[in-house]
């Protein structure tokens, strides 16, 4: 017997808890003008908006970083970014994003790089060779490769 009451007692605080957390008898949920779970919406869409932005950013070691967009009336954007440290090393990639998809070049002097046309990417590569020690007096650091 005490178990009927129990579950009866427990059945009709969680009847009520349910309009106090914001449910209603239909399912939905909200208070008094929120959603029900009947009604539908389309969602507006609008037209793309033309925008343009940009940024290039030197910090105190004497790292190059930038990035730059455009976008039109037709939602093509295009535009690049980039980086450059402090030893010459750097990626340059420039974009196209259109209808007919994603297109990027890339121009880069990284060190173990190849030139090549993975996907619909134009890889450029001019990798930096490192400097050896090859022998007394050698010291590191990095050269241009002549490829």
């Amino acid at each position: 017997m005490f178990k009927l009451v129990a579950v009866l007692v427990c059945t009709a605080a969680l009847a009520g808890a349910g309009d106090l957390a914001g449910y209603d008898a239909d399912g939905g949920y909200g208070a008094d003008g929120g959603y029900d779970g009947h009604e539908h919406h389309e969602n507006e869409i609008y037209a793309p908006q033309p925008y343009k932005f940009g940024y290039e950013i030197i910090d105190e070691y004497g790292n190059k970083q930038s990035r730059h967009e455009v976008s039109d009336e037709h939602n093509t954007k295009k535009g690049s970014y980039s980086f450059t440290d402090a030893h010459g090393i750097s990626r340059r990639v420039e974009y196209v994003a259109d209808s007919h998809g994603f297109r990027a070049t890339i121009h880069t002097n990284e060190p173990g790089t190849t030139s090549s046309h993975p996907a619909a990417v134009h890889y450029f590569a001019n990798p930096i060779s490192y400097g050896g020690g090859g022998g007394g007096g050698g010291g590191g650091g990095y050269e241009f490769g002549h490829h």
